[in-house]
C-alpha cells in the first residue's frame, strides 16, 4: 500500500500537465509556478504534519492519497511548465536542449537529495525513532526548500 500511494503521485502526474498547461497558456507561466511551487509545498507539510492511523484511523490514508496526488498534479504542470517557459525565454535558440536538459538534472538531483537524506536520518536514528517521528523530517525539509524556491522565483521571473 505504501508503494501505492507513492505511486498513485507519479499517476497523476499528466492530469497536471493538462491542467497547469491549459492555466499557463491562458493565465501566464509565472503564476502556475507560483500556484504549482506552493501547492507542492503546502501538500509536503501536510503530509510531514499528518497525524497517522492511530488518531484518524481510515482518513489518515486517504487524507495522505489525496495530498499524494495534489502533489502529483502540481508537479506535473511544474515539469513541462517549466521546459516550456526555459525554451520560450532563452536567447540562443541553439541551447534550448541543453537548458531543458538542466532541468531535468535538477529533479534527478533533487531525487538523490532525497536519497541522501532518508540515509542520513536512518543513519542518526534507530527504526522506532524514524517510525515515530523521523519520517516527518523530510517533509519539513521539502516544505521549507518549497517555500525558498517560491521566492528564488519571484525575485528572478
Amino acid at each position: 500500500m505504501t508503494f501505492g500511494i507513492f505511486a498513485i503521485g507519479y499517476f497523476a502526474r499528466p492530469l497536471g500537465g493538462i491542467v497547469f498547461g491549459f492555466i499557463g497558456d491562458k493565465l501566464g507561466r509565472r503564476y502556475t509556478f507560483s500556484v504549482s511551487i506552493l501547492l507542492m509545498a503546502c501538500c509536503t507539510l501536510l503530509i510531514g504534519l499528518l497525524p497517522g492511523y492511530s488518531h484518524l484511523g481510515i482518513l489518515a490514508p486517504i487524507l495522505l492519497t489525496l495530498l499524494r496526488i495534489i502533489q502529483g498534479v502540481s508537479l506535473g504542470g511544474e515539469i513541462p511548465g517549466s521546459s516550456i517557459f526555459t525554451a520560450e525565454h532563452l536567447f540562443d535558440k541553439n541551447k534550448r536542449g541543453f537548458a531543458v536538459g538542466i532541468i531535468f538534472m535538477c529533479i534527478t538531483l533533487g531525487n538523490v537529495l532525497g536519497g541522501l537524506t532518508g540515509a542520513v536520518l536512518t543513519h542518526h536514528f534507530n527504526q522506532s525513532q524514524m517510525i515515530s517521528w523521523g519520517w516527518r523530517i523530510p517533509f519539513m525539509i521539502g516544505f521549507i526548500a518549497g517555500i525558498v524556491s517560491f521566492f528564488l522565483r519571484k525575485k528572478t521571473i
